[in-house]
């Protein structure tokens, strides 16, 4: 593992994320929205011809959530892959206008990043 360049664990990471979001929602690990989700959530950039489809990327949490979980549990765990998607929508944002570098390492515009962020108002709605 090496402190600058890319790094190799990094990318297996992202790989363990897509197989098991695979493995529970019944899609190919390779899908890009499913490589898109993994790739987001651990802060890797995705490639800029690429425009994600948020939608489809919560139909395939949401499937993944239908696989595991029964009745009553599957309502909190609906609300937090919205939440995610809700997430990985503004990060894929800030990547678009060039922040991302910006908010990837400590300091004062991270954490005034963060602050307004928990300050938006959030509508969850389950479909």
């Amino acid at each position: 593992m090496s402190r600058t360049g890319i790094s190799p664990f990094l990318s297996n990471v992202v790989s363990f994320s897509s197989e098991n979001i695979s493995a529970a929602s019944g899609v190919s690990a390779d899908d890009q929205d499913l490589v898109a989700i993994s790739k987001l959530t651990h802060g890797i950039p995705l490639n800029q011809k690429y425009k994600p489809n948020f939608e489809r990327m919560k139909s395939l949490l949401f499937q993944a959530i239908d696989s595991f979980a029964l009745g009553e549990e599957r309502t909190p765990l609906k609300h937090d892959a919205i939440e995610r998607i809700n997430s990985l929508k503004a990060t894929w944002s800030l990547s678009k206008v060039g922040l991302w570098p910006l908010l990837r390492h400590q300091g004062f515009l991270r954490s005034a990043a963060k602050r307004l962020w928990t300050l938006r108002p959030r509508s969850i709605r389950i479909k």
